[in-house]
């Protein structure tokens, strides 16, 4: 779904030997990488960073950061991009409202290396730069989760440039985290990495439910006299590990079904979500 040249840059740390050779190409350039013993989103910034200086080396002029499970759905995306930054945007990345995480999300992020050798911004902060009250400012006029892309925000915030905000654009949608599509350009699954966990959220949300049930039995109180008993029977006290078993679960089958869907037909999964 790329109509221009392109090279892809890819680190094979703790890849499995059988899937080793599906990255033999022509436009596949695995590129050896100095090893860290970072896990997670630390690991993450810590490779890329590393591949983006062989990509600088190698003579390209833009980068373009993808997760494993994001790619684009449009031919002309780099064309509609670079208009973009001859715009005067500086950057062009995924923004994920739908967490309340108002910054570059590194599941699609496109810059020129222009861009990145002159403010070489990092991908993630340091706990020194995170405690800098210029950090702090950027923080409250944009929350956001401070994992990998975070660092960008920060420069281009201090730098006082402007960024391209890509935010989720179908209306059509399984779970409004999952299977998204950002400014109908690409495709993010937002599964791979997924980590359920029970949130403020989700304990006050229980207890909206619980107390919004007490009211309905306290209205007909002369059919349910001991309607307290009832409201515990199905509203115990609230219960993290259960809850998040139950999240869990019910997040796994909607997940589930996606990826049986997108690997069934990729196509015809993507148009759907497209479909105004």
């Amino acid at each position: 779904n790329t109509n221009v040249p392109y090279k892809i840059y890819a680190g094979t740390e703790r890849l499995l030997p059988e899937f080793r050779k599906k990255l033999d190409g022509d436009d596949i350039i695995v590129c050896p990488l100095s090893p860290t013993n970072e896990i997670a989103g630390k690991e993450n910034s810590f490779y890329l960073e590393q591949l983006f200086r062989y990509a600088i080396q190698d003579g390209c002029t833009h980068i373009a950061v993808f997760h494993v499970d994001s790619f684009p759905v449009r031919p002309d995306w780099v064309n509609y991009l670079l208009n973009k930054l001859d715009e005067g945007y500086q950057l062009a990345a995924i923004e994920r409202c739908e967490e309340l995480d108002y910054k570059p999300h590194s599941s699609f992020m496109f810059f020129s290396t222009g861009y990145y050798v002159k403010y070489h911004p990092s991908l993630r902060l340091s706990e020194e730069e995170r405690k800098e009250k210029s950090y702090r400012k950027y923080l409250k006029a944009y929350p956001h989760i401070p994992d990998t892309g975070s660092g960008f925000g920060y420069q281009l915030f201090k730098d006082n440039l402007s960024w391209y905000r890509m935010q989720r654009s179908n209306t059509r949608q399984d779970h409004r985290l999952f299977a998204g599509i950002y400014d109908d350009l690409v495709f993010h699954l937002g599964a791979a990495g997924f980590t359920m966990s029970v949130t403020n959220y989700d304990r006050l949300r229980y207890a909206r439910r619980k107390e919004t049930f007490r009211k309905i039995l306290k209205k007909f109180s002369f059919i349910f006299p001991n309607h307290n008993t009832i409201v515990n029977k199905f509203f115990p006290e609230f219960d993290q590990s259960g809850f998040k078993l139950r999240k869990s679960n019910f997040h796994n089958k909607i997940k589930k079904s996606i990826k049986i869907r997108l690997g069934a037909d990729p196509d015809l999964f993507i148009n759907s979500l497209r479909m105004k």
